[in-house]
């Protein structure tokens, strides 16, 4: 099983070369931003084939400013495994004050309808959310996270 270090995000520009792969140049999403002075990002979507913990990792500041409304990326046990537990993404998650939710109308349907949406003013407002805590996740889906304090009782709206 592979990791991503724990520790601070290795220097702007280093590539990885593991088994004889071309390297590639890297920074961090929390780099990227403050060299582009980014001060909100609406939606980030992420999809690198079970290293979303990893990259989550190299945006910690903008995620515990909450710089970042919404996250949208692949649940997939099968790739997460390979990296670390698919319970240390939602906890990492968790930490920061965000509240991973169902976002396709297949697993919010299944499971008993949306509960919360996003405030209004923000983008995203009225998509239907339904938390998973409390939920079994299936192998794959795809899942969001919202800053907790961005999230509403959807129970007055219709979605």
């Amino acid at each position: 099983m592979k990791s991503c270090p724990d520790a601070a995000p290795a220097s702007p520009h280093q590539g990885l070369d593991e088994n004889g792969g071309e390297q590639v140049v890297a920074t961090t999403l929390d780099r990227y931003l403050a060299e582009a002075k980014v001060d909100r990002v609406d939606l980030l979507k992420i999809d690198v084939e079970g290293y979303e913990l990893c990259a989550l990792r190299g945006a910690r500041l903008s995620l515990e400013s909450h710089m970042v409304q919404a996250i949208y990326f692949e649940y997939f046990e099968k790739w997460l495994i390979r990296v670390q537990p698919p319970r240390d993404l939602l906890d990492f998650l968790k930490s920061l004050d965000y509240e991973v939710t169902f976002c396709r109308p297949g697993d919010i349907n299944t499971r008993g309808g949306a509960t919360h949406t996003i405030r209004d003013g923000l983008a995203g407002h009225g998509v239907p959310l339904l938390p998973v805590r409390g939920h079994v996740l299936p192998e794959m889906t795809d899942l969001s996270a919202v800053p907790e304090e961005n999230l509403i009782q959807a129970n007055l709206l219709r979605l």
